[in-house]
C-alpha cells in the first residue's frame, strides 16, 4: 500500500526528513509513519477527558516498563500491573546488582513531574 502525497508541500516536508540514499522504500515507510501519527492525532482530538486520561496512564505505564527493561529487570506484563499496583514483587529472580525498579520508576515520574512542558493551545487537544 503506497501512500499518495497530494502536493508538494507534503511531499517537500516528508523529503526534508528523509535521506536521499535511502531510497523509495524509506519514502514508503515514512509516508505510513505520517499517515498514521496523523490518524492518531485525529482521534485523540475527539477523545473525552476520562478516556484522554486512561490513554495518557496507559502510554506511562508503558515507557516505565520500557525503561525497566532498558535497566535488565526481566518480568510479565501482568507481573508489572501487580507490582505497580503492590500486590508482588516485580520478579522472582534473584535481586540483580542494578538499580532497584522502584527507584527507577521513581526517577521517571518526578523528571516528568518537574517538566516545564505544556502544550500549545488547542495543540492535540482542544
Amino acid at each position: 500500500m503506497a501512500i499518495a502525497l497530494h502536493d508538494e508541500f507534503h511531499q517537500a516536508v516528508l523529503m526534508s526528513y528523509i535521506d536521499e540514499s535511502l531510497g523509495m522504500e524509506a519514502v514508503e515507510w515514512s509516508g505510513r509513519a505520517m499517515y498514521a501519527l496523523g490518524q492518531l492525532e485525529g482521534s485523540l482530538r475527539h477523545l473525552s477527558s476520562a478516556a484522554r486520561r486512561i490513554f495518557a496512564g496507559k502510554l506511562l505505564k508503558a515507557c516505565l516498563m520500557i525503561a525497566l527493561r532498558q535497566e535488565g529487570h526481566a518480568f510479565t506484563h501482568t507481573r508489572f500491573h501487580a507490582w505497580f499496583a503492590g500486590l508482588a514483587t516485580l520478579s522472582d529472580a534473584a535481586p540483580r546488582n542494578g538499580r532497584p525498579p522502584r527507584a527507577v520508576c521513581l526517577a521517571i515520574l518526578t523528571e516528568l513531574g518537574h517538566s516545564p512542558w505544556e502544550p500549545s493551545p488547542g495543540w492535540l487537544f482542544p
